[in-house]
C-alpha cells in the first residue's frame, strides 16, 4: 500500500468516526426519551379500610406526581374490574356498598393523558350492619314509653326488643320505619330494658350497644281507660272500688264465645266465658293489676248501693226496691220507663244473654250474667241483671256455662 492511500484512509476515519458516534448517541437519546416518556409507573402501597357497613376508604402512594387516579372495583379477585371514579387526591371513599361483602380494588395513575398499569390488588370485607346509636327515652308514662334514636339514611326499618330482666333474653315487641317507637300497655311503676336493631338490605344488625333502662311512672287513677290486647276499657270508681265499665272482650283459644257465634255480638256485648277460662288456675283472664271480682266484691258494691246485709247474703233477685240493678244498667234496659235511678252509676250493664251448658244461647236483650271468682264445687257464684228486673240476681251457675266478666282493680 502506498503512503498516499494510507494517508487518505486515515483522514477519512478522522472525519467519519465523530459523525458516526454522534449519530449513535443521538439515537440512544431519542430512544431513552421515547421509552421514559411512555412509561408511567403505577401507584403503590394501596391500602383499604372498611368504615361502617357500607364504606371503604382507599389510600395509596406514587412516585410520578400523577395528575389523576382511576379507581377500579370488582367483587372477585380475578373478576372484571369496573372503573368507578377518577380523583385527583391520593385517597378515595367508596360508599353505598353492601354490608358483609368482599370487595377488590385496583388503582392506576394518569399523567399527560397516559394511564399506568394497575397497582397491586387490595381486598377488603365490609362490616356488618351498624348498630343503632343514641337510643334515648323521649317520654315515659304509667303505661307507655316513647323511644327515639339516630336514624340511618338507608335503613329499611328498625326492630324493638324489650325485657324485664337484663340478664334474660330480649323479646321482640314491635317494628317501625321511623326513628322512634311508642311502646304501650306497660305496667306502671315497673322497670323495662330496651334494645333496637336496624335492617338494611334485608339484613338485621346487632342490638344497639345501649341497653336502655326505663321505669314507668306510677300515675294512674280510676277513670282512666285501660288498654288490653287491642281493646280499650273505660273504668269507673264506685266507693273504694274501681271497675271496668264494659265487659271483657279478650279472645281465647277455647272456653269463650260470641253470642250465637257472631263476632258482632262480641263487639257489642263482650265475650262469654266458662268459669275455668275466666278464673284460670294460675291467673285469671283480666289484665295485670286487675282480677275477676269475688262474691264479696259484688257484696261490697251492693252495700255501697244501700242494700241491707240480709239481702246481700240471700239468693235470687235482691235490691229491687232500691233499684240496685237499674242503677248499674244502661238506660236502654230500665225496668220501668223514665226510671230516674236507671243508669246513674255508669257501670253500663247491658243485656248480652248467656251460653248454657248445653251450648244453646239464650236471653239476648233480656238477661246478662257475670262470673265471680268464688265457687262451690262444680258451680260458681254469679250476679245477674234483667231487663224487667230492678234488682240484682245472686246465685250459683254450672261452671261450664258461658257468662260475662267484669274486671276489678286489685
Amino acid at each position: 500500500m502506498n503512503i498516499q492511500k494510507v494517508k487518505e484512509l486515515f483522514l477519512n476515519k478522522k472525519i467519519l468516526l465523530p459523525v458516526l458516534g454522534g449519530v449513535v448517541l443521538l439515537l440512544i437519546l431519542i430512544l431513552f426519551l421515547l421509552f421514559s416518556g411512555s412509561k408511567t409507573e403505577p401507584p403503590f402501597d394501596l391500602r383499604a379500610e372498611a368504615r361502617d357497613y357500607d364504606k371503604v376508604n382507599l389510600t395509596w402512594l406514587d412516585e410520578s406526581d400523577g395528575e389523576e387516579y382511576n379507581i377500579y372495583r370488582s367483587l372477585s379477585l380475578k373478576g372484571d374490574y369496573e372503573k368507578i371514579d377518577t380523583v385527583e387526591d391520593r385517597h378515595y371513599l367508596d360508599w353505598g356498598l353492601e354490608p358483609e361483602t368482599n370487595y377488590y380494588y385496583k388503582v392506576t395513575l394518569v399523567k399527560k393523558e397516559k394511564e399506568s398499569d394497575f397497582s397491586s390488588v387490595v381486598q377488603v370485607f365490609t362490616e356488618n350492619v351498624g348498630e343503632v346509636r343514641n337510643l334515648t327515652v323521649e317520654e315515659v308514662g304509667s303505661s307507655y314509653v316513647k323511644l327515639s334514636w339516630e336514624g340511618f339514611r338507608d335503613s329499611n326499618g328498625y326492630v324493638i326488643y324489650r325485657t324485664e330482666d337484663v340478664n334474660k333474653p330480649y323479646s321482640r315487641v314491635g317494628s317501625t320505619n321511623n326513628a322512634y317507637y311508642l311502646d304501650t300497655e306497660l305496667e306502671s311503676d315497673k322497670t323495662y330494658y330496651y334494645a333496637v336493631s336496624q335492617i338494611i338490605n334485608g339484613r338485621e344488625g346487632e342490638y344497639s350497644n345501649q341497653h336502655l333502662e326505663v321505669k314507668t311512672e306510677y300515675y294512674w287513677f280510676c277513670g282512666y281507660a285501660v288498654s288490653y290486647e287491642g281493646e280499650l276499657y273505660n273504668t269507673i270508681n264506685i266507693g273504694e272500688q274501681c271497675w271496668f265499665s264494659s265487659n271483657l272482650n279478650y279472645p281465647t283459644a277455647t272456653g269463650s264465645w260470641c253470642y250465637n257465634n257472631d263476632i258482632e255480638n262480641c263487639s257489642s256485648y263482650g265475650r262469654l266465658y266458662d268459669f275455668k277460662t275466666a278464673v284460670g288456675e294460675d291467673k285469671d283472664i283480666c289484665p295485670e293489676g286487675w282480677r275477676v271480682p269475688t262474691d264479696d266484691d259484688f257484696a261490697k258494691l251492693e252495700r255501697e248501693m244501700g242494700v241491707s246485709e240480709a239481702e246481700i247474703i240471700s239468693q235470687e233477685w235482691r235490691g229491687g226496691e232500691r233499684s240496685l240493678g237499674d242503677k248499674l244498667k244502661t238506660e236502654d234496659y230500665c225496668s220501668e220507663i223514665d226510671d230516674r235511678f236507671c243508669g246513674t252509676v255508669d257501670l253500663d250493664i247491658e243485656m248480652g244473654g248467656v251460653r248454657e251448658k248445653d251450648e244453646s244461647f239464650l236471653y239476648l236483650g233480656t238477661r246478662s250474667f257475670f262470673w265471680t271468682s268464688s265457687s262451690e264445687e262444680d258451680f260458681g257464684w254469679v250476679r245477674g241483671f234483667g231487663r224487667e228486673k230492678a234488682g240484682v240476681y245472686r246465685g250459683l251457675e254450672d261452671k261450664e256455662a258461658g257468662l260475662f266478666v267484669r274486671c276489678i282493680k286489685k
